[in-house]
C-alpha cells in the first residue's frame, strides 16, 4: 500500500533525501519547491563554478563539488568522501536555500541567524568568531523561538524557518543553557543543540549586528550604516539584495549594534538586554 509521507523542509524548500535528519526539518508549505539531495562520493574532476538561471555548480570541501539542477529539482554532491546527513542538513542545506533565494522572485538570503519576540522576527548578523551561534543558543535557552543559526531566507519580509538546530564549537557547547544538551556532529567538529519548533511565518522587523567590546551595549544604527552592513551580510551563495529599492526597504527597519565582552558570564545579561530592548519596541 502506498503511504504519502509528510512534506518536510526548511528555508522555504521541501527537502527529500535527508530522511535521517527529519527531526531537524519542519512541515513544508505546499507551494515550496522540492529539492532532492543526492550524494555521489565517487572521485570526480573538479567542475567549473557556474551560476545561471537554471543551474549552479560550486566547490565543496574537501575536494568535491555540488551540481544543482533547478528544473529537475536535484542537488548532487559529487566526489566528497564521508559526507554524512548531519553535515548535509547543516550547514550545506542553508547554502542550497540561499541559491534558491537567488533564483526565486521576492526571496533573499543572508548569513544571519534570527529569533522571534512576540510576533516579530529579528535578524542577528555576525562574522566568523563573533559568537553568533552562542548567542542564538542562549536566546533559545531563554525561551525565545529561534528561526535559524546561520542562514536567513526571507520572502519579501516573511522569514522562512531554518533547520532546527544550532551548531556550536566544543568550548561554546560547554556553556549551554540549563536543560539543553548537544551531541557531536560533523566528524566531531561541532556540538549540535536541537531547537524547538519555530513559527512558520513571521515578519522581519529589524537587525542586530554583533561586535565584541568591554561591556553590554545596544547602539542604534543610522540608515546609511545599515545599508552598508546589510549589503555585507552576503557572499556569492548568499546573494542577499541587489535591487536598490528592496535594500532600502530592509535598511528602513530598525537596527542596533550589540556590543558585549568575550565573557561567558555576560551571556545572560546580554540576552536580558536584548529582550528588554525589543520588548519596548514591540509593545
Amino acid at each position: 500500500m502506498h503511504v504519502d509521507h509528510p512534506r518536510r523542509g526548511a528555508y522555504g524548500l521541501c527537502v527529500t533525501g535527508l530522511d535521517a535528519e527529519n527531526q531537524l526539518l519542519a512541515d513544508a508549505d505546499p507551494h515550496w519547491p522540492t529539492l532532492r539531495v543526492v550524494v555521489d562520493p565517487r572521485p570526480e574532476d573538479a567542475a567549473a563554478t557556474l551560476l545561471d538561471e537554471t543551474r549552479a555548480c560550486y566547490p565543496d570541501a574537501p575536494g568535491g563539488y555540488v551540481e544543482v539542477d533547478r528544473k529537475a529539482g536535484v542537488a548532487t554532491f559529487r566526489g566528497v568522501q564521508g559526507l554524512t546527513s548531519d553535515a548535509l542538513v547543516h550547514p550545506r542545506l542553508g547554502v542550497l536555500a540561499a541559491l534558491y533565494a537567488y533564483w526565486l522572485p521576492g526571496r533573499a538570503a543572508f548569513h544571519a541567524g534570527a529569533f522571534v519576540t512576540g510576533s516579530r522576527a529579528w535578524a542577528v548578523i555576525g562574522g566568523r568568531g563573533d559568537g553568533k551561534s552562542s548567542l542564538m543558543a542562549a536566546l533559545a535557552g531563554s525561551g525565545l523561538p529561534v528561526l535559524g543559526d546561520d542562514t536567513l531566507v526571507i520572502d519579501d519580509l516573511t522569514c522562512l524557518p531554518g533547520v532546527r538546530c544550532v551548531d556550536l564549537r566544543p568550548d561554546a557547547a560547554s556553556h549551554l543553557p540549563a536543560g539543553r544538551t548537544a551531541v557531536p556532529v560533523r566528524a566531531g567538529a561541532r556540538r549540535r543543540m536541537q531547537l524547538d519548533t519555530a513559527p512558520s511565518h513571521t515578519t522581519l522587523s529589524g537587525w542586530i549586528f554583533l561586535r565584541w567590546g568591554t561591556g553590554v551595549e545596544l547602539r542604534p544604527m543610522p540608515v546609511g550604516e545599515r545599508v552598508t552592513r546589510i549589503a555585507q551580510a552576503r557572499g556569492w551563495h548568499r546573494r542577499g539584495v541587489t535591487e536598490p529599492r528592496a535594500l532600502l526597504e530592509l535598511a528602513g527597519l530598525p537596527a542596533w549594534e550589540l556590543t558585549r565582552p568575550r565573557d561567558w558570564t555576560q551571556l545572560g545579561p546580554t540576552v536580558d538586554a536584548v529582550s528588554e530592548l525589543l520588548a519596548g519596541v514591540t509593545a
